[in-house]
């Protein structure tokens, strides 16, 4: 039970990180790259 709970924990973690890091290069970058890390986000969720 604790290595599901624990992989699920990490998955969790992992998506978030990724949702912040994109949600950073969007805030930074330009127009051109703001429609790609959208599309990379759709195409991940």
């Amino acid at each position: 039970m604790s290595d599901g709970i624990d992989v699920f924990i990490v998955l969790l973690f992992a998506i978030a990180l990724f949702s912040i890091l994109n949600f950073l290069a969007i805030s930074l970058s330009g127009h051109s790259f703001k429609k790609e890390s959208w599309q990379v986000s759709y195409f991940y969720y």
